[in-house]
């Protein structure tokens, strides 16, 4: 498998000449090897679109554009590094939403609060902020020792 470079500044025909190299391989050969053209996650749907404009054939299956994202998804997916689609903050919040309903008898700190609009979501933000800063559950553990009064 090759790898290739097309470097250069801006307006020096880059991209035409990528785009229109990938359309006369298309043409070429359409079940040839797989062609992969990675560009920014905001520039794939005009990729796409150019692409499929160069190619003299009704349609390809072998180029494939990819932001570093997606292709960074299909690696995973491939070699087997995730269990899926990762969860949104909406799908947080309702799970964390039905853990405090679930527990909130043993919450002594968030369990009066599991009926309360945006309890979920605030509780979301909390996680993500000590993840951001790596903190751990059991540093938690450690500041928190009698410090939390019961209610």
């Amino acid at each position: 498998m090759a790898l290739q470079f097309v470097i250069g500044r801006a307006g020096s025909g880059k991209t035409v000449r990528v785009l229109d190299d990938i359309g006369s391989r298309i043409t070429e050969d359409p079940e040839g090897t797989p062609l992969v053209l990675l560009v920014p996650e905001q520039a794939t749907f005009e990729a796409e679109q150019s692409l499929a404009g160069r190619s003299r054939t009704a349609g390809f299956m072998r180029a494939q554009v990819y932001s570093f994202r997606r292709l960074a998804w299909k690696v995973m997916q491939m070699t087997g590094g995730t269990a899926g689609v990762p969860v949104s903050d909406l799908g947080k919040a309702m799970l964390l939403q039905k853990l405090l309903h679930k527990h909130e008898t043993s919450l002594k700190l968030f369990g009066q609060g599991a009926d309360k609009p945006g309890v979920a979501s605030t509780l979301n933000g909390l996680f993500k902020d000590l993840r951001k800063g790596c903190i751990a559950p059991e540093d938690m553990r450690q500041q928190g020792q009698g410090s939390v009064p019961n209610r």
